[in-house]
């Protein structure tokens, strides 16, 4: 049960990282920016983008942090909004 539950988390981290990249996109910042905000390596947010590295949900509360007043579901959908929140 305990492999299980971790290979889950597992993929869940993975699924969550498809947000990363659009979500940067609508909040218009450089992948150099996204990375200060979620506390992390430009090289890293390149990884995410590519698949390679999944995301945590704190990585993407930061990144979502300032969305002009915008609620996570309205930028992520209200699926990935309760997953990440």
């Amino acid at each position: 049960p305990a492999v299980s539950q971790k290979a889950a988390q597992h993929r869940r981290r993975f699924e969550l990282a498809k947000q990363v990249e659009p979500l940067r996109r609508s909040l218009r910042l450089t992948q150099a920016q996204a990375a200060e905000r979620m506390g992390v390596a430009r090289t890293t947010v390149v990884a995410i983008g590519k698949g390679t590295r999944g995301v945590t949900h704190a990585e993407l509360a930061a990144l979502r942090g300032d969305v002009d007043g915008a609620a996570a579901a309205d930028v992520l959908g209200p699926q990935a909004a309760r997953r990440a929140g």
